[in-house]
This record gives C-alpha cells, structure tokens and sequence, in this order.
C-alpha cells in the first residue's frame, strides 16, 4: 500500500500495462521492458491475459533476487559467514528508478554462517511468508484505498484493485 501511494507510482503502472496491450507482439529487437514476451503470455488465475485483461485494476509484475554474500569481506581462508538478502523490484517502474534503493523492497535478510543448501530447499521457510503473501496478490489482489493525489486534498479515496505477479 506503501508503494502505490508514492507520487507518480500508479500512473507509472498503468502506462506499462498500457505499453503491453497496445502492442500485442512483444517486438524482436528487446530495448525496454515491456518487450519481453512475458508480459504478453503470462495468464490469470481465470486464464485470460494478465496484462492485457486488466480492465480497470492495477497490474504490477516483480522480480525476486537473492544474493549471499560474505560481511566479513574476502578472507585468504575463503568464506567464514555467509549472509543473503532477498529484494523485489517492480518491473512496471521505468529504469531510471527501477533500481534505485528508495524503490527496492526487502522483504527479508537471512543470517548466517552458512547459504541455505538450495538442492536440499533449506531456503523455502525463508520464502514461504512472502510467496504466500504474493499469491494472494495474484489470486483476490490487493484494495487500495489513497494515493498521493488524494492526501490533503478534496479527491475522492481512490478504489481500485491492484494485482500481483512475480515475472
């Protein structure tokens, strides 16, 4: 809810999904974006297109990174500690402020000493809360209720479903 208040974000949504559904073949030259296919074939829940048969709701796609890295620096002994973050980036920003730290959301920090052993899923408890919470911004969406426009003004509350996905 955060982020969707901020000045400029749902405008910045919208012009995306507007990119994506005025052009219904992702172009072959990749310069931007909204010019991957993705966006294009990724379905909802009822199987029609997720971008394209947004109707009047919000859309907003994310990309998942984790990353382990050691803070203890680089040892001659090689790695003592090992700590990960996980971050998402909103892929509907454009790339001036995709991936500014102000608009980077972390949604956890795993401590060491050791990464999670990925053949083995140690990492899933890690990833549960948030996945789950994803999943039911892709599945029921998300009701917002202000934006930035309607604080300390005379605009009505602003109603509108938004939903999730993770590209």
């Amino acid at each position: 809810g955060r982020f969707l208040s901020l000045p400029g974000i749902p405008e910045y949504g919208d012009a995306f999904c507007d990119v994506v559904t005025e052009e219904r073949e992702a172009p072959p030259d990749k310069r931007d974006t909204w010019d991957g296919r993705i966006y294009r074939e990724l379905l909802d829940k009822d199987g029609s297109p997720f971008v394209a048969g947004r109707n009047n709701e919000g859309r907003w796609l994310f990309l998942l990174h984790g990353d382990f890295f050691n803070v203890e620096g680089n040892l001659i002994g090689g790695k003592h500690n090992s700590t990960g973050v996980m971050s998402m980036s909103c892929l509907n920003l454009p790339r001036e402020i995709r991936d500014d730290p102000a608009y980077i959301y972390i949604p956890g920090i795993i401590q060491g000493p050791y990464e999670p052993d990925s053949e083995e899923a140690h990492h899933r408890h890690y990833l549960r809360p948030l996945v789950d919470d994803l999943e039911i911004g892709y599945l029921r969406g998300v009701q917002c209720f202000s934006t930035s426009a309607s604080h300390g003004s005379n605009v009505a509350p602003y109603h509108r479903t938004e939903r999730l996905a993770l590209a």
